[in-house]
């Protein structure tokens, strides 16, 4: 059960804000491969920058995660008791007892009941933080020292605060955590164990539920590929007749091109978060004659220079040129897709899903993106363009709780703020010539990507269709020399 390193969100942001792009916020935080990232590549080339200010305001910032609870055995042998309350320590954790702890642990111990406070037990980590179980539950932790105090304590079983005082005011703030204990934790835990023998029985629980999902794991995947096994492209009646294609559907059809018959490999998201019937949408392709089952289609820029030249001297065609023509030369002579795979091909045995003509003048106009329903990201962006904040969150929750994901965010009057000054900001004179045509883009993809919960590649996709700059080479966003 890990717990995270305590920070100041604030002093995180101020170092976001005027060191954001050298990586100080992720060296506050002790990511030091991220703070290196960032340092050499000023910022994730200052998109990761601007990401992070976002991150930090709406307290998705994730700070290091540092130990946990380890193997039970491992603490064993180092038990020390604050008050009544017995800490674990770890072997090379050289933890000493101070009097802002006595003090704090003093005043939780006469806030509970004799019951209550056996199932208390403590787990030191090497942050010098102490975090705090109710039997096997967490219900926070704790930070004292002589000159600043910090707790993280629960509200409710969604939300999570951290505040900093003085141990005052860090124990006026137990009250909250006993409250949680009481409303939440107190069914949960066995009163005949002491908070000891809980933590012992830790190590075979977690086995046990890990063994559990293990098995529902097991069991959804085998689910997944039997209806995949059990789909028979040779029951479907092909009538060529037109249908009407959602652009999920269209962006499937393009994933299936050059797929096996046997076997093919399908990521699992198409099913959970896309929602696609596998045999009732592969049924559609192949009755309207997107897709057909046949020898590998031969892609002529995957051939070597000697094979293209084979094939052209085959045909009585020149040979001369760079690839490119010969390429070229081939496709003017307009051969059919059967010529050219029947001289290729060397594994006729082998079948796989071939798009048709036309299938194909279906899949060129999928675009690459953020997800793979472009219909969707362009109604979020309608919004967003107008500084409906709020109307493409609900469009987004109703997208993802459609496909099973729980979506939970609310948009404050802040975060409506932020985002329309964002909006406004004039980054002329940080972006170069390349970008700054593009500068509104640029802003609607890091919000639609922030409010919707992704970073990095899927923000650049979406950039990408809505600009088609080319984003292999991050460069091209490269701020101008500050």
């Amino acid at each position: 059960m890990a717990r995270k390193y305590t920070y100041n969100k604030y002093f995180a942001l101020f170092l976001c804000i005027f060191g954001g792009f050298l990586g100080l916020h992720y060296f506050y935080v002790k990511k030091w491969w991220k703070g290196i990232l960032y340092l050499c590549t000023f910022g994730l080339f200052y998109l990761g920058w601007f990401i992070d200010i976002f991150r930090i305001c709406f307290n998705q910032f994730t700070p290091k995660t540092t130990d946990k609870i380890v193997k039970t055995n491992d603490y064993q042998e180092k038990i020390k008791f604050i008050d009544i309350y017995p800490i674990m320590i770890s072997k090379n954790n050289k933890f000493i007892v101070n009097d802002v702890q006595k003090l704090y642990f003093k005043a939780l111990k006469t806030k509970l009941t004799d019951k209550e406070n056996k199932q208390i037990v403590l787990i030191s980590d090497s942050s010098g933080s102490i975090n705090q179980y109710y039997g096997t539950y967490s219900f926070g932790s704790v930070k004292l020292c002589e000159h600043i105090c910090s707790i993280q304590y629960f509200k409710d079983l969604y939300n999570i605060e951290t505040f900093e005082g003085t141990v005052d005011e860090i124990i006026n703030k137990q009250d909250i955590a006993i409250r949680y204990i009481r409303k939440y934790l107190k069914t949960e835990v066995n009163n005949n164990f002491t908070g000891l023998q809980a933590m012992q029985s830790y190590k075979s629980m977690l086995k046990k539920s890990n063994e559990e999902s293990k098995k529902r794991s097991d069991a959804i995947y085998d689910e997944r590929i039997k209806k995949i096994q059990q789909f028979n492209h040779k029951t479907i009646i092909v009538t060529g007749k037109d249908i009407s294609l959602s652009y999920v559907e269209k962006s499937f059809l393009k994933y299936m091109n050059g797929k096996p018959v046997e076997n093919p490999e399908i990521f699992a998201y198409w099913f959970y978060e896309y929602k696609i019937n596998y045999a009732e949408v592969m049924s559609k392709f192949i009755e309207s004659a997107l897709l057909t089952v046949g020898p590998p289609d031969i892609d002529l820029n995957k051939l070597t220079v000697n094979e293209l030249k084979d094939f052209l001297r085959e045909n009585n065609l020149p040979l001369s040129g760079k690839k490119a023509d010969l390429i070229d030369r081939i496709r003017m002579m307009n051969f059919s897709k059967d010529v050219i795979n029947s001289f290729f091909t060397t594994d006729n045995n082998k079948e796989v899903y071939n798009v048709t003509e036309k299938g194909y003048a279906i899949i060129v106009t999928v675009e690459d993106s953020m997800t793979k329903d472009v219909d969707f990201e362009n109604k979020c962006i309608e919004r967003l363009k107008e500084k409906d904040f709020y109307s493409t969150n609900e469009i987004i929750a109703a997208y993802k709780n459609k496909t099973g994901e729980q979506f939970n965010r609310v948009l404050s009057e802040f975060d409506n703020q932020l985002f329309s000054k964002f909006i406004d900001m004039d980054l002329s004179g940080y972006l170069n010539e390349q970008t700054v045509i593009f500068e509104f883009e640029f802003k609607i993809s890091v919000i639609f990507g922030f409010i919707f919960g992704v970073t990095g590649d899927k923000i650049w996709k979406l950039f990408y269709r809505l600009t088609k700059v080319d984003t292999s080479n991050k460069k091209f966003i490269c701020f101008s020399e500050i």
